[in-house]
């Protein structure tokens, strides 16, 4: 539902759009950094790697600590990848009912791993990565 919608049917005004469009902004942005980064779920997922991600209110803050921990040349595809899997577990216990768990987060991580493609001279690093997995 769009937020015009959404407004209306609150039976709100649109005053000002720049004011609604800020609220919605920061409060999706809290969202995000909650459930990518804050929640005890991505904590644990991120952990799977020793990665602690800092708080911060700016996402390039975020991805570039997480880069420098990482330190790996395909830091941007382990970090899409672990996205990707802190995002299905949030859908499966919404759509489906099914808890999510840190062993369940692992799994699915290490299986997106293997599925992935990379140049040869990245192949190293990825085998490195998957190796945390078991």
């Amino acid at each position: 539902m769009s937020t015009r919608n959404i407004v209306r049917r609150k039976n709100m005004t649109l005053h000002c759009h720049l004011i609604i469009v800020r609220y919605v902004t920061m409060y999706l942005r809290k969202q995000r950094d909650h459930l990518f980064f804050q929640c005890l779920l991505a904590l644990n997922c991120w952990n799977l790697l020793n990665i602690q991600p800092i708080l911060s209110n700016s996402v390039f803050d975020i991805m570039e600590s997480l880069k420098s921990q990482i330190n790996s040349s395909i830091f941007m595809s382990l970090i899409v990848s672990i996205c990707w899997t802190i995002w299905m577990a949030r859908n499966d216990l919404d759509f489906q009912g099914i808890q999510p768990s840190v062993v369940r987060c692992r799994n699915n991580e290490k299986n997106s791993l293997l599925m992935h493609r990379v140049r040869t001279n990245h192949k190293p690093a990825l085998e490195e990565w998957i190796s945390f997995f078991g």
